[in-house]
Parts: structure tokens; sequence; C-alpha cells
């Protein structure tokens, strides 16, 4: 057993961290998402669209964070991002067509995941430059 100081215990310990950190972003971004729409942030005519940008970088951003927990690959970590990002995006489809005066259009899809994207590739830039 060598007793000297190991970079492999310095790496696991910052992969928990980096969980807990993204966890704890995601988490915030919730919150902070539901009482927006509680505000009435997000209703047509009413939308403040420089929130939802940062909401959904920020997402990005912090779902990657903890991606990259999982993999080391910057494809999928941006990928599965995305996914996460189509999930969310099928969801408020979904709950537009139950409150239309919520329903998405086209751009703001497009838009959205596009900040998804970019909050993720921020997040992977700088994790591998970091690394």
């Amino acid at each position: 057993m060598n007793g000297g100081f190991s970079f492999g215990l310095v790496f696991d310990t910052i992969r928990i961290m980096l969980r807990w950190i993204s966890l704890g972003g995601l988490g915030i971004l919730f919150i902070v998402n539901a009482m927006a729409f509680r505000a009435g942030f997000y209703e047509k005519g009413k939308e403040k669209l420089w929130f939802g940008r940062l909401m959904h970088f920020l997402g990005g951003f912090f779902t990657a964070m903890l991606w990259s927990g999982l993999t080391s690959s910057p494809v999928f970590i941006v990928g599965l991002t995305l996914l996460i990002g189509l999930v969310w995006e099928a969801g408020e489809f979904l709950f537009g067509l139950y409150k239309p005066r919520y329903m998405p259009e086209l751009r703001d899809t497009a838009e959205d995941l596009v900040l998804d994207v970019a909050g993720a590739l921020g997040w992977t830039v700088a994790y591998f430059l970091i690394r």
C-alpha cells in the first residue's frame, strides 16, 4: 500500500463534488423555473425572453456537468444534454396542449435547444480544458 499522494483520489473527489454542484444547480433552476411560471413569465404576450434563454443555457450547463461525471466523451455529454432538452421541450408542448396560452412556438423551441447545447458546450469545453 502506497502512503503517498494519489491523484486518483483527488479526481474522484472532484467528480463527486461536481455531481453535487450540478444536482444543486439543476434543483435551484427547477425551483426558480416553477416560481417564474407561477409569476406568469411564460404566458404568451408576457414572456420574459431573456429569462427563458438564461434558464436554458444554465440548464444545459448543469446537465452537461452532471453527465461529465458519468462519461468522458464530449459527444455523449453534449448528446445526452440535447436529449434531456428534447424531453423538456416535449413536456412544454404537451403542457401547451392542456393550456394553450403556454403553447411554445417552433422558433422558441429551436432557440431553447440551441441554448441547451450552447450551455453543454460551454461546460464541456471548460471541463476538458481544466481536466
